[in-house]
C-alpha cells in the first residue's frame, strides 16, 4: 500500500509541473488565438512578435515580405488606414505529434473605403507555426488567398 501511495504523490507532483509549465509555454492554439486578438485590435507589434525572425508572408495583390520587421512595417500601414479593417478568424489549428509543427487555417476580410466607395475582398489564410526552443510558438510562414 505504501508503493502505491508514493505513485500517487509522484502523479500529482508531475500533473503540477505540467499545469505550470503549460501556463508559462502556451499551446499553439492558445498562441494563435493571441496572435488574432492582436490583429483583431489593430496592435502590429503585438501580432509581430508571434512571427519568427526570418518569417514570410505572402499576401494577396502585394509583394512578399521577409523578416519580422518588414512584416510590422506591413501591418502598421495596414492599420494606419482609418478607413479600412481587416477582420480575421480561425477555422482550424492542427499540430504534429511530435508537437514541433502546426498549421493554423482560418479566414480573413478587408474592408476599405476611399473615393471609388466602399470596398470588401474576403478570402482564407494559412499560417505555419514551429514550436522554437524556448518553447514559444512562432509563425514561419503566412500565405493568403483572396476570393474574387
Amino acid at each position: 500500500m505504501r508503493v502505491h501511495g508514493s505513485l500517487v504523490v509522484v502523479m500529482a507532483l508531475s500533473l503540477s509541473i505540467q499545469s505550470t509549465s503549460d501556463l508559462n509555454h502556451p499551446s499553439l492554439a492558445q498562441s494563435a488565438a493571441r496572435w488574432l486578438d492582436a490583429l483583431n485590435n489593430n496592435n502590429a507589434k503585438a501580432a509581430t512578435a508571434y512571427y519568427s525572425e526570418d518569417a514570410i508572408t505572402f499576401a494577396p495583390y502585394s509583394h512578399t515580405t521577409v523578416g519580422r520587421t518588414g512584416i510590422l512595417s506591413n501591418w502598421e500601414s495596414s492599420f494606419a488606414d482609418r478607413n479600412s479593417s481587416h477582420p480575421m478568424t480561425i477555422d482550424s489549428v492542427v499540430a504534429d505529434t511530435a508537437g514541433e509543427l502546426g498549421y493554423v487555417t482560418g479566414g480573413w476580410k478587408a474592408i476599405w473605403v476611399d473615393d471609388a466607395g466602399h470596398h470588401e475582398m474576403n478570402g482564407k489564410y494559412l499560417a505555419v507555426w514551429r514550436r522554437q526552443r524556448n518553447q514559444r510558438w512562432e509563425i514561419v510562414a503566412l500565405s493568403g488567398a483572396a476570393f474574387l
